[in-house]
């Protein structure tokens, strides 16, 4: 005889569900953060001959405020996933 699948059960992966969301919301937001990341690299490489390479230095600041903004965002999700 089969059994219905119990409350707990559906809880589980209701929560599964959620967690899911989360990492997906995070993967969305991490890629976008990315591709803005490599437009303002092609941005900064494009003005180069114009500054005489002078927009090259913004590169380092550029990939250190995605980094940021990365790790802001995994800490976002961590504290959503954990409560």
């Amino acid at each position: 005889m089969l059994r219905k699948a119990g409350t707990g059960a559906l809880a589980v992966g209701g929560c599964f569900m959620f967690c899911a969301a989360v990492v997906l919301a995070l993967k969305i937001n991490i890629i976008i953060q990315l591709t803005i990341l490599a437009i303002q690299i092609a941005q900064a490489i494009a003005t180069a001959p114009a500054t005489f390479g002078a927009s090259l230095l913004e590169i380092p600041v550029f990939k250190m405020i995605t980094g940021m903004i990365i790790d802001f965002l995994i800490d976002q999700a961590i504290g959503v996933l954990l409560g």
